[in-house]
């Protein structure tokens, strides 16, 4: 749940003297899931599940790796043809929540850049300084908290050299696109609404990203039309496929002569998942009628408790299984 996640200072601290203690670069065990091939002692047993939390919110998120659909697939009856569209399709899901993806950026900040224990605060080295307890908990919580904070700290600042994945993942953090889905949508577009749909969830973005060669000489405004052109070619693709996604094409983050643009893709519940959720609305206003209304009503001679068993017969929903 996400009321669930939390950062306790008491816990980080704890990791930082372990990592001094064992001489471990405190900095790496945010990569990938590095930090659960670590042997953290007593850790564990001291802190219990909290601890476990939050190793899990120091490193990256799982991937969630989509199937190529077998629609797409009988597009390419040659076999060697076949053979390399399933080596170069891949469709990758995002699927935690906002104050995850917070409670994992403000770690990996910390890690990267904190030092414990914490040198006294100045203006010139107020990014690599611990936050306080309360203002984590403000930032995981609140997202403008958190953006604030982010470009205090330069995180959403990047050089060439850095890590593609990386800065694409912040840009979705920052700009709210969970759940997300990236890499060649088109190929695997059923499976993603089928996950989804498994998952209860009325709607999710399709990130994009784009190579867009830039040839020396052409006019700016040719580029940009070029550039919208592209923009313009996920939901093209998914509409010829009777696919409908909203158009409102948000332009997320270039590195160099890529760009990254998304999507969003609605879609109604199944009829299954609503009538279930319609018997658990009347489950759920049965058994208050019965454990709370039907007694006050009782109580002040509104209704007669002989009358409480023949209203039953007409809710079937609220009946008690028999025993």
């Amino acid at each position: 749940m996400a009321s669930d996640i939390a950062i306790n200072l008491e816990h980080v601290h704890a990791v930082f003297e372990h990592c001094i203690n064992e001489n471990i670069a405190i900095n790496s065990i945010s990569d990938g899931r590095v930090v659960f091939t670590h042997d953290w002692g007593d850790l564990g047993l001291i802190y219990g599940a909290w601890f476990a939390a939050l190793l899990e919110i120091i490193a990256e998120e799982v991937e969630v790796i989509i199937p190529i659909d077998a629609g797409y697939m009988r597009k390419f009856p040659d076999q060697n043809e076949a053979q390399e569209v399933r080596q170069n399709c891949m469709t990758v899901l995002r699927t935690r929540s906002m104050p995850h993806n917070r409670a994992h950026w403000i770690m990996r900040q910390i890690l990267q850049y904190c030092r414990w224990p914490q040198p006294p605060r100045t203006a010139h080295h107020n990014r690599y300084c611990f936050p306080t307890q309360e203002h984590i908990n403000v930032m995981i919580a609140s997202h403008h908290e958190f953006l604030a904070w982010a470009y205090q700290c330069n995180i959403s600042v990047y050089d060439e050299d850095d890590d593609y994945d990386e800065c694409r993942n912040f840009k979705c953090v920052e700009n709210e696109l969970f759940p997300h889905a990236f890499g060649t949508i088109e190929a695997s577009f059923r499976n993603i609404d089928k996950y989804f749909r498994a998952q209860h969830y009325n709607s999710y973005y399709l990130i994009q990203e784009l190579h867009l060669p830039r040839a020396d000489g052409v006019p700016l405004q040719q580029a940009h039309m070029h550039e919208r052109a592209m923009c313009q070619q996920l939901p093209k693709v998914l509409k010829q496929n009777k696919i409908p996604v909203r158009e409102e094409m948000v332009l997320l983050f270039r590195m160099g002569d890529w760009w990254t643009v998304g999507c969003m893709r609605t879609f109604k519940k199944p009829s299954m998942v609503q009538h279930q959720k319609r018997i658990h609305d009347e489950l759920r206003v049965g058994k208050f009628f019965f454990d709370h209304a039907a007694p006050w009503m009782c109580y002040k001679g509104v209704m007669h408790r002989d009358t409480v068993p023949h209203v039953m017969r007409y809710c079937s929903v609220t009946r008690p299984a028999p025993q």
